[in-house]
């Protein structure tokens, strides 16, 4: 199968490195990922604290497959959404009803489809517990 052919950075100012599309070139997905990362704040700062660190360790230790494609897990997932938890005045979002085992990949696949990840709208029909990836049968190659 022929590659794609290479295009330039993305970089909205110009910049002529050309890179496998779309994309950005090094330097500028690392201001990118800068970017976001300062809107959003320190995990530190969305309330995810050395009580949380020990909650998610204790819980992947009791569930160390993904629901999802079976893989080891690795991500500790709250479902719905955490904001969406604590908007709603739940008292402990982090209690281990709203959690889901999933690993990396899956978990990423879901905040994209389902929390609306990565720029995405979140979706209104999304029910709790949705599946987001069931063709998954394991970490990507």
């Amino acid at each position: 199968m022929p590659l794609k052919p290479r295009t330039p950075c993305r970089w909205p100012l110009g910049c002529a490195r050309l890179v496998s599309p779309p994309g950005y070139c090094p330097e500028h997905a690392r201001l990118v990922r800068q970017r976001l990362d300062s809107r959003r704040g320190s995990a530190r700062a969305r309330g995810y604290d050395a009580a949380w660190e020990r909650r998610r360790a204790r819980f992947l230790a009791d569930h160390p497959v993904c629901e999802d494609c079976g893989a080891p897990a690795t991500d500790a997932d709250h479902d719905p959404a955490r904001r969406v938890l604590i908007a709603a005045g739940v008292a402990d979002p982090d209690d281990e009803r709203f959690l889901h085992a999933r690993c990396h990949r899956c978990h990423s696949v879901k905040t994209v489809r389902v929390d609306g990840g990565f720029g995405h709208v979140p979706r209104e029909d999304a029910g709790p517990h949705e599946t987001p990836n069931r063709a998954h049968t394991g970490p990507a190659a």
